[in-house]
């Protein structure tokens, strides 16, 4: 009630309900008439704060959604869409927010957006507050949201070439997009036919295995050799294929091959030799037919010895040499097999049998196997290191064996090399000098704490001779890599 006046402010209605308003006089006396009913009246404020806001990494931008909060009793009729960088200051009044942009203008239905513009890798938070007649409503303000792209291009891509194919390496991309790595695009291209970035000659390349989002390599099959070719590589994530890393250019080349024969010795150091013979102008493969125990009888004539052989051998091995008769029909199956591919030939053989028909054997091998490589293949014998130094530990007779050995081990040595060059070889690999067998015994050096000559410490360390337990002429790690240097400089010595 009111006494004066002709205006009265009405408190308590609910905001969007519509209302009818009259009015009538009160005296002492009496209530007068109601006036006319007044025309409809909605009371209405500034709408209320969304909620749910979600956000996605999207490239470049971030996509984002909203649930409407409450009109305010009065239709919305627009949106405001706020952007705020996380390491900025990003308070309710902060000046560092700032208009988001959309790709289209907002309309009052929407309840989504893309804000465009934003900056991969960095952390965004968006507001939003809905516009009715009254003014702009409160806003609520996201949690952090990183904007993403495609990857960068890979890093460190590099490239080997092998037969009819290529391997490919890289390192991940310095930047993923803000989105994981979901798989690789691997590509290749002809040189011959025009390589740009956006040539078409580009065609997804067949691959050995299937590649995973982890995939750091990748070996390209199906490549013709002796035609050049180019690879590039991109990430790929949630958002696109990111940039490429494009690989020098290479060019496949049929296999080469080292043919690894004779004992024990050959099987030690083959594997360690292979890597110090890698060519960059084609792939090289260890052919491993070299056989613990064998003699130049048995390489020839195979029987007992070579059936033993092969019981003992990695199945990978045995599956080289299964079929054949001796170890020399093995080798002259391969290289006939194979061309003008047999680059390295090399034989450990002759030191178990000197006293027999290893002369004539040793020829023999060494001829045949030079008619079936022809001339351009090297073959290189080795000669061996004192075995008998091992003795030295033995009191006082072992002592004298041990200085009587290496008289005899150079002269066999001297005997064994002079076949393998007469035969065709291309000359043998001084093993007994690379393993020090021919130093004087009046240069000593302490061993397994005692003071002992040179060559009886560097065929205890380079071999398993004087092992207390199982001594075995068969060579240690650091024997291996001695002997696979020793005929590598016979190999390089050959030009």
């Amino acid at each position: 009630n009111q006494q004066d006046g002709n205006s009265a402010t009405i408190t308590n209605l609910d905001n969007g309900t519509a209302y009818w308003f009259r009015v009538r006089q009160v005296n002492a006396i009496d209530a007068g008439a109601w006036t006319d009913t007044s025309a409809t009246v909605t009371p209405s404020t500034v709408p209320g704060a969304p909620t749910g806001l979600l956000a996605a990494t999207a490239d470049h931008s971030l996509s984002v959604s909203w649930t409407k909060g409450l009109d305010g009793g009065s239709p919305i009729t627009s949106w405001t869409v706020q952007v705020c960088a996380a390491d900025r200051n990003c308070a309710a009044d902060s000046s560092d927010w700032i208009a988001a942009q959309t790709p289209a203008p907002l309309t009052r239905n929407d309840n989504s957006a893309t804000l465009v513009g934003l900056t991969p890798g960095i952390g965004y938070r968006f507001r939003v507050a809905a516009v009715n007649a009254n003014g702009t409503g409160a806003s609520t303000a996201s949690n952090v949201t990183v904007a993403g792209s495609a990857p960068d291009a890979p890093t460190s891509l590099t490239d080997s070439i092998a037969d009819a194919s290529a391997h490919l390496q890289w390192a991940l991309p310095t930047f993923d997009g803000a989105a994981p790595i979901t798989g690789w695009a691997v590509q290749v291209c002809p040189v011959d036919s025009g390589c740009s970035a956006s040539s078409a000659s580009w065609v997804n390349a067949t691959t050995s295995v299937a590649l995973t989002a982890s995939s750091t390599d990748a070996t390209i099959t199906g490549l013709t050799n002796a035609h050049g070719y180019l690879a590039r590589v991109a990430a790929i994530n949630q958002l696109g294929t990111g940039s490429f890393a494009t690989s020098a250019a290479f060019t496949p080349q049929a296999t080469h091959f080292y043919v690894a024969l004779g004992d024990g010795l050959s099987s030690d150091s083959a594997p360690a030799l292979l890597p110090m013979l890698a060519h960059t102008d084609h792939p090289l493969a260890l052919v491993q037919l070299s056989c613990s125990g064998e003699t130049s009888d048995s390489f020839i004539a195979g029987g007992a010895r070579w059936q033993n052989c092969l019981q003992s051998l990695s199945p990978d091995h045995r599956t080289q040499m299964e079929g054949y008769s001796n170890q020399l029909s093995a080798a002259l199956a391969f290289i006939n097999a194979h061309p003008g591919l047999v680059d390295y030939v090399t034989i450990s053989i002759g030191g178990l049998d000197t006293a027999g028909n290893s002369g004539t054997n040793v020829t023999s091998i060494v001829q045949q196997l030079r008619a079936a490589t022809g001339p351009n293949s090297k073959i290189v014998g080795q000669n061996f290191m004192d075995p008998f130094l091992a003795q030295w530990f033995n009191g006082s007779s072992g002592i004298s064996s041990a200085q009587s050995s290496q008289t005899n081990i150079r002269n066999i040595n001297t005997w064994l090399d002079g076949k393998f060059t007469a035969a065709g070889a291309n000359g043998s690999a001084d093993v007994g000098n690379a393993f020090s067998s021919f130093t004087p015994f009046t240069n000593v050096a302490p061993y397994s704490g005692q003071i002992v000559p040179v060559a009886v410490v560097a065929l205890c360390t380079y071999t398993h001779n004087c092992d207390s337990t199982s001594p075995s002429p068969r060579l240690t790690d650091a024997g291996k890599t001695q002997m696979a240097n020793a005929i590598k400089t016979k190999l390089d010595s050959l030009g």
